[in-house]
């Protein structure tokens, strides 16, 4: 790890340095620009001091401390936090513990959070270092207490019941699996059998949870259903879902918002408030009545549900050109993986690209960058590969 500064060739120092930093900068820039032509400046303002702080703080960490240090104290973080949230969702699943207020919730937990989509989110945004340092470690004691972890991790995330997240999850997992296969196969090989053990015991806690037995909650959806559902999540269209229909009706209204605004959007922070107006509007239009009548699709949201369509929204296409732009510029980074030669960093900078991934595509149908332990990960994770190698602490 002391050498991670000159682990890359010049050629990803460049990438680095250049590319990432560039989009993340124009992306910052194009919402500051948005929102000196929004009628709301002050609110703005104040929006985007608090999402210059969830971005730069995270950038001074990686600057401050050694990547070593700040890989280790995260999965230090992850393992603990995870492992008292879990326990803290079996003891409300069981009704030991109750601090749910919502009844449309069910059986499904949320622990510290509001909503069990922002737990999943949360949880799953730890589990793929988790899983790395789980593969990583020769001691047989401490791999016995991850593979308990893990097992709590995705019982809660079936219990949290959020199919962005399960879809999400297991795209990442496998991708994960994929490069370390590739490129650290003799690690996985030595693991082998764990793997299977936990994968086993994966499968094994879905069926606890999908059949009627005296360990699974009266309530609850069966898990096997509610994975199967997530296939409904691909035909919104003719979906008879609700969630997912009023996703779809969010984001008629939303794209309906964006139309009012497409270049500059209109002001961090006046989605509610748009979203109220042009609900309003549209429901003038029999059509959208008919579709969507207003006895059923009856809540007000501050969230377009999709993290692109409500940047688009409130910021303008530039800020969304420029976060794809950065995304997928950090995604490509894969590509250098390789150029790694610790096993440990990169399997650990392995599990960061994937969860970065992650939780983007949990955006298409969520608002995960909105939650903020959630969005500090995130970024957390995307300032490994903003900050330029020689810069490392």
């Amino acid at each position: 790890m002391k050498n991670l500064p000159r682990m890359l060739s010049t050629e990803s120092k460049s990438f680095l340095s250049s590319k990432v930093m560039l989009f993340l900068l124009l992306f910052l820039l194009s919402v500051l620009v948005s929102i000196l032509f929004s009628p709301d400046i002050r609110t703005g303002l104040f929006e985007y001091s608090i999402l210059l702080l969830i971005i730069v703080l995270p950038l001074i960490a990686v600057k401050a401390i050694k990547r070593i240090h700040l890989q280790k104290s995260l999965i230090s973080l992850f393992v603990i936090s995870s492992a008292i949230l879990s326990l803290w969702g079996i003891a409300e699943y069981y009704g030991i513990a109750s601090f749910q207020t919502n009844p449309e919730f069910g059986s499904r937990v949320v622990t510290a959070f509001s909503n069990p989509n922002h737990y999943a989110s949360f949880l799953s945004a730890t589990f793929l270092p988790i899983l790395i340092y789980f593969i990583w470690t020769k001691n047989k004691k401490v791999k016995y207490l991850f593979l308990v972890l893990l097992c709590l991790v995705f019982t809660n995330i079936l219990y949290a019941g959020s199919r962005g997240v399960y879809i999400s999850l297991f795209f990442a997992t496998v991708v994960l699996m994929f490069v370390m296969f590739k490129y650290t196969y003799g690690l996985i090989k030595s693991n082998k059998y764990w793997l299977t053990s936990l994968l086993l015991l994966f499968l094994v806690i879905i069926n606890v949870y999908s059949v009627p037995n005296p360990l699974r909650h009266h309530q609850s959806v069966s898990v096997a259903d509610r994975i199967a559902s997530s296939a409904e999540m691909m035909r919104p269209g003719t979906t008879r879902d609700f969630s997912i229909r009023e996703r779809v009706y969010i984001w008629h209204i939303t794209l309906s918002i964006i139309k009012q605004a497409p270049i500059l959007g209109t002001g961090l922070g006046t989605y509610e408030k748009n979203f109220i107006r042009t609900r309003d509007i549209l429901r003038t239009d029999q059509d959208f009545l008919n579709k969507y009548p207003p006895e059923v699709f009856k809540n007000i949201k501050n969230h377009a549900h999709n993290e692109f369509l409500h940047l688009w929204a409130e910021s303008g296409i530039f800020s969304v050109l420029f976060f794809v732009l950065f995304a997928v510029s950090v995604l490509l980074l894969i590509r250098k993986i390789p150029l790694i030669p610790s096993e440990f960093d990169r399997m650990f900078f392995t599990a960061a690209l994937c969860s970065v991934g992650m939780i983007l595509m949990q955006g298409l149908v969520s608002y995960p960058l909105h939650i903020l332990p959630v969005a500090l990960i995130f970024w957390t994770y995307t300032a490994f590969f903003v900050i330029k190698p020689e810069e490392d602490g």
